[in-house]
């Protein structure tokens, strides 16, 4: 697959995130059609595990949504746990990393929405 090469300016939104009472940053870049293209989350203290975890799956996450991988394709193989807190066959990501991938999702279709 051929890696997709952003313009300089683009089309950015920041939002907040949880997973499990982690708060972070997530900030999500799209390319000219409304397709996210790259993710930066941000929250951890700097030099920790989670910093540096958070850091390498955005690369991760970037790099593929770049390749053609869509955001969709990347949730079918991520776990999810049941959500009591929305009721019976509900279900969440189950990590920090099914978190962004929903946010992606979420964010490309309300940016497509607005069009």
């Amino acid at each position: 697959m051929t890696r997709v090469e952003l313009s300089p300016r683009r089309r950015s939104i920041t939002q907040a995130a949880q997973a499990d009472g982690f708060e972070f940053h997530l900030t999500i870049g799209f390319d000219d059609l409304g397709h996210p293209k790259e993710v930066f989350a941000d929250g951890a203290k700097y030099g920790t595990q989670m910093s540096a975890l958070l850091s390498d799956v955005c690369v991760i996450i970037s790099r593929s949504l770049q390749c053609g991988t869509s955001p969709q394709q990347l949730a079918k193989s991520l776990g999810r746990v049941p959500d009591p807190m929305v009721g019976e066959g509900a279900d969440r990501p189950a990590s920090a990393i099914g978190v962004i991938i929903a946010a992606l999702i979420q964010e490309a279709e309300n940016l497509r929405g607005a069009v």
